[in-house]
């Protein structure tokens, strides 16, 4: 809670500058009309170098001699957004998402008589995606490049990056898209508020919730040990239904398939 945030550098920054060198950009929708969005489209040319040239294009980045990784001209140096999504933007996001069948649910695909493995018996093809669905997810990858390219003519599926107001800031406001035909609203998530979805961005509620615990069992058994037991085995199953249920949740909000995701024990 302290030493990440205020001595070493912080994860969310790291995890900014991860994307940036793959060049992937990372667009969230956590609800009906909002979401995150960061832009991983580095400056440099390719992302498959080696480390030497990835050294040299890093250098090259710091000495100035490259554009900014900034979304837009208008807001500098800013590579994380909040997204308010306008009506249009989201029809068409659902409808082509509602083609995309996640693989875990995929039945009885019936397997292709041109592939010849070692071992047929272990082959499932019930987790093999089925051409449908491999369309549609192709077809949103374009959806969304195009509407973060701001190449769509109808006004409804544009996007614009600007500044909140201080009274939107203050009171946490979000703009107002009541209109049809407006377009969605990009502002820049200066203070990394993206971090909400991961299980790092809870630290705060997790550090409530141990005081809690331990001064509720505190109470009822006047006992510092077992208040500090149950605290450490609260957070402990915590952080294990996290670390067994995260793969499946990220593959099914994702739409990547889980054998394409690593798994790493940490928080």
């Amino acid at each position: 809670l302290l030493y990440d945030r205020y001595i070493n550098e912080m994860n969310e920054l790291k995890f900014i500058d991860l994307c940036t060198i793959s060049k992937i950009s990372v667009f969230i929708v956590t609800e009906n009309y909002f979401g995150y969005y960061i832009h991983g489209r580095s400056p440099h040319t390719k992302a498959d170098v080696d480390m030497i040239d990835l050294i040299h294009m890093l250098y090259y980045e710091e000495a100035g001699l490259t554009v900014d990784r900034s979304l837009d001209n208008n807001v500098h140096d800013v590579q994380t957004f909040q997204m308010y999504l306008s009506h249009e933007f989201i029809v068409e996001y659902n409808k082509i998402k509602s083609n995309i069948i996640p693989t875990n649910s995929l039945l009885n695909r019936p397997p292709n008589k041109n592939i010849t493995t070692s071992n047929q018996s272990n082959v499932n093809y019930n987790k093999i995606p089925s051409d449908k669905s491999m369309i549609a997810y192709n077809n949103m990858i374009l959806y969304l490049k195009e509407f973060i390219s701001n190449n769509f003519q109808a006004n409804g599926l544009k996007r614009i990056t600007k500044e909140p107001t201080y009274y939107d800031l203050m009171f946490n406001l979000p703009p107002n898209l009541t209109t049809p035909n407006q377009p969605s609203i990009f502002y820049p998530d200066r203070f990394y508020e993206f971090s909400k979805i991961w299980f790092l961005g809870q630290e705060r509620e997790l550090l409530i919730l141990n005081l809690l615990t331990y001064t509720l069992v505190d109470l009822w058994t006047s006992s510092a040990t077992v208040s500090a037991l149950l605290c450490y085995l609260l957070d402990f199953f915590i952080t294990f239904l996290r670390l067994k249920y995260t793969q499946k949740m990220i593959s099914r909000n994702t739409l990547i398939d889980e054998r394409f995701l690593v798994d790493y024990n940490c928080k």
